[in-house]
């Protein structure tokens, strides 16, 4: 893909206020509205722009014929590492799960966005979510980069005569009319992704690296229109969006800073008007909202929220390693760099958000959608670092750099309530050998100056500390207030399968596994609410990754609805191996940690993800943005599937 030559830019703009039931107000404004900052912010962009204006062109009705068409035009003229953004406000439905189609959903059912059926008749017609996942897979094949907006929603416990609602109930006798295009679809012959996601069908996660979708609600929640400021009509996810972009000086900002602002923004709403409703994210976090590939991302951690007693809250808390007394600087979104940084601490810690109090700078400043980067993170104490071979001179620069940072500590031999996390021992050669709390060891740091004691090498050793620390901090993550036999323990069943040996285990447990195992991991909602899953890996490299493309994945709980019926169950397909860098080393197995986060609010540990030892960042690099909704109900757990790994 050339990066060098210039991008070109596509917009397929879709809104249809109106249907021939329950019409719509917004959804046309919506898209004029993002059409304007579109052709204000980029120097060109070709625009396909598909409403159900009476005096629009019949060619550019938002019909199913003209929406695939338009898919197809711009998947011919686009080239590889074109920009193509897609915009769709209006209805959209809930198809019953089907287990004679590949990539149906049981949990939730399937998507279909409402379309019309041609310029002349008041009848729509469905454009089903393999028809779209079809299009896009076109796009990515041909290496587009895509973001695709759907303000709209898909939930099957819509409020009928509510007219400020985009949904419309699923209709058999407009299914049974005009069922997908033969060959159009994803089909069986597409690969099945490994991630099997609740709120979409799976076929929407081919290749995640291609796009991004934007959605406008969870999956039992509603998408809304309310009034903006001139009392016109408006989708909330289309006009919080329109409303942060028209306030950038560009559009090249991170996918995921766009979602952190919108999800903050969007749960200040929910308070205010009662009505739930949560953004999704799917696929890359990391593309540039048309931008380019690679972004340069700012130094944020967490996103503030201005509750209506003036409480800054932040959205972190317990289940993500905050504690009292941390300190985080602040800033405004808006700017790029702020004159003067604001400074606040943790005063209360809750399961999931904190208060904040402002020690420096001006607390009147600070609103909604701010963020905030980590300046010190108390809970890394707990894991001391003991020093030997280190001169007494050396030893204080230890102890300076440490203090200035107010994370690590150095281990005190007259502590006898704890024993050291880490061990540091200084080499005749001036390098570092670093041991863990069995004495293995984990590497050597070579010097970065003369002697080895300078701050440069000082302030790298500890940057791979506070990793490691971070890695223990997030293994040893647990909710220990949480009542054994108590509601929300009882709301869930999680296993892990070995669909080999066809052993099955559960949390808390080592599993012995040989390579290329396959295994399944499986979820059961047995609660009323939605339960919010999120899914990482932690490997021997010291690595968190997410292993969901998006922040989590809403499980509704198994119910009926609309004449059918959800399971309340997820799962998805995981295959465990050595790496080949283990094997490289003179070592046959490994150890991975499946890390599950349950919530009841939607949450994201983003924060907590950390790039493998040997890839860490430049000092003060970004890390991603933490929303929580407003549910008054902060339950959360933590569970562990330990999977020992090895190759003959």
């Amino acid at each position: 893909m050339d990066f060098g030559r210039a991008i070109n830019y596509f917009a397929i703009l879709i809104g249809i206020n109106t249907y021939p039931k329950q019409p719509l107000q917004g959804c046309i404004r919506d898209v004029q509205t993002i059409k304007g900052l579109l052709e204000d912010s980029l120097e060109y962009v070709n625009v396909k722009l598909l409403t159900s204006d009476l005096a629009q062109n019949p060619q550019l009705w938002p019909t199913h014929q003209n929406v695939v068409s338009a898919f197809q035009e711009v998947t011919s003229l686009a080239r590889p590492g074109d920009l193509v953004y897609i915009h769709f406000s209006g209805h959209g439905t809930r198809e019953p799960p089907n287990r004679l189609k590949a990539f149906s959903n049981p949990a939730t059912g399937d998507l279909a966005l409402v379309l019309l059926r041609d310029a002349s008749e008041h009848e729509v017609r469905y454009l089903y979510g393999e028809e779209l996942a079809y299009c896009l897979k076109t796009m990515v094949d041909k290496k587009l980069l895509v973001t695709i907006v759907l303000d709209c929603c898909f939930s099957g416990s819509a409020v009928r005569k509510d007219d400020s609602v985009r949904f419309l109930p699923y209709d058999s006798k407009i299914a049974a009319a005009y069922v997908p295009i033969p060959g159009k679809t994803l089909g069986e012959k597409a690969t099945r992704s490994v991630h099997r996601d609740a709120a979409m069908l799976p076929s929407w996660l081919v290749n995640p690296n291609g796009y991004t979708i934007f959605a406008a609600c969870g999956p039992r929640e509603l998408a809304r229109e309310i009034r903006d400021e001139q009392k016109q009509k408006r989708g909330v996810l289309s006009y919080f969006l329109s409303r942060y972009l028209r306030n950038l000086h560009h559009l090249g900002i991170n996918q995921r800073e766009v979602y952190s602002h919108l999800s903050v923004s969007m749960r200040e709403y929910s308070r205010n008007s009662g009505r739930q409703q949560t953004p999704m994210l799917y696929g890359s976090r990391h593309l540039g909202f048309l931008g380019t590939r690679e972004m340069t991302r700012r130094s944020a951690a967490v996103s503030i929220l201005k509750v209506s007693d003036g409480v800054l809250q932040l959205q972190a808390g317990e289940a993500h390693g905050v504690s009292t007394e941390d300190k985080f600087e602040l800033y405004s979104w808006k700017s790029v760099k702020d004159p003067k940084p604001v400074i606040a601490k943790v005063t209360k810690v809750g399961a999931l958000v904190s208060d904040l109090e402002v020690l420096e700078g001006l607390p009147s400043i600070v609103g909604t959608g701010w963020g905030a980067k980590s300046l010190t993170c108390h809970a890394l104490r707990k894991f001391p670092v003991c020093l030997a071979g280190i001169s007494p001179s050396a030893l204080d620069k230890w102890k300076g750099a440490m203090n200035e940072r107010l994370a690590l500590r150095l281990y005190n031999g007259d502590d006898l309530e704890c024993t050291p996390a880490f061990y540091i021992e200084k080499n005749d050669d001036f390098s570092h050998t670093m041991r863990g709390e069995a004495q293995q060891q984990i590497g050597i740091i070579p010097p970065q100056g003369h002697d080895g004691d300078d701050e440069k090498t000082l302030n790298h050793t500890i940057n791979i500390l506070e990793h490691l620390a971070k890695y223990k901090l997030v293994a040893e993550l647990t909710n220990r207030s949480l009542p054994d036999n108590g509601a929300f323990r009882e709301s869930f069943n999680v296993y892990l399968a070995n669909l080999t040996s066809k052993e099955v285990s559960v949390p808390g447990h080592i599993i012995e596994a040989k390579d290329g195992d396959i295994f399944e991991l499986v979820v059961a909602n047995k609660g009323s609410d939605t339960l919010h899953l999120h899914l990482y890996s932690m490997n021997s490299f010291w690595k968190i990754q997410n292993l969901i493309p998006g922040d989590y994945i809403g499980i509704p709980p198994k119910a009926s609805s609309q004449g059918f019926r959800t399971s309340g169950t997820w799962s998805t397909k995981l295959k465990m191996s050595v790496p080949a860098e283990v094997l490289n080393s003179g070592r046959h197995s490994c150890e991975d940690i499946l890390k599950i986060f349950l919530t009841i609010q939607a949450t994201s540990f983003t924060m907590l993800e950390l790039p493998a030892l040997g890839k860490l960042p430049e000092p003060k690099k970004i890390r991603d943005p933490v929303e929580a909704d407003s549910r008054e109900s902060e339950d959360w757990m933590a569970l562990d599937f330990r999977v020992l790994t090895s190759k003959d």
